[in-house]
């Protein structure tokens, strides 16, 4: 979205978004991983005494038991589970998938979609059924 310089164009693409939560569904995280890590390490006091990595996978566990409920009550009512899902993410939430058991593949239409939502969720125009 962000190579889209035609405002017009943007705000076509956007006017498409439809989710119903039944047959579609997007869920939208902002990560913010390295705000967490910077967090962490001060109100700890812990430094560099315990590395980035570590607090990163356990943000990813937590975060994914958080989601986890959403994800597989939709997937179940397609006949599918999770860990039989191949994930389409990029570079930021490739670790995420990986650390939580799960498939990912190169982007692809999924990722150009979940494109369009984080877009949407940066500029204030999240679609209301997006969770």
């Amino acid at each position: 979205m962000r190579a889209i310089k035609d405002k017009a164009t943007k705000n076509m693409i956007f006017s498409k978004l439809r989710f119903d939560n039944s047959v579609t569904m997007a869920l939208c995280i902002r990560l913010d991983k390295d705000c967490v890590i910077k967090r962490v390490r001060l109100q700890k006091n812990i430094g560099h005494h315990h590395p980035a990595i570590r607090i990163v996978r356990a943000y990813d566990y937590i975060l994914y038991r958080h989601i986890q409920k959403i994800i597989a009550a939709f997937l179940a009512k397609h006949g599918y589970v999770a860990q039989d899902t191949t994930f389409q993410c990029d570079s930021d939430c490739r670790d995420f998938v990986k650390s939580n058991g799960l498939k990912h593949d190169e982007p692809g239409e999924a990722h150009m979609l979940a494109d369009i939502v984080a877009w949407s969720n940066n500029n204030g125009r999240e679609p209301e059924e997006v969770r």
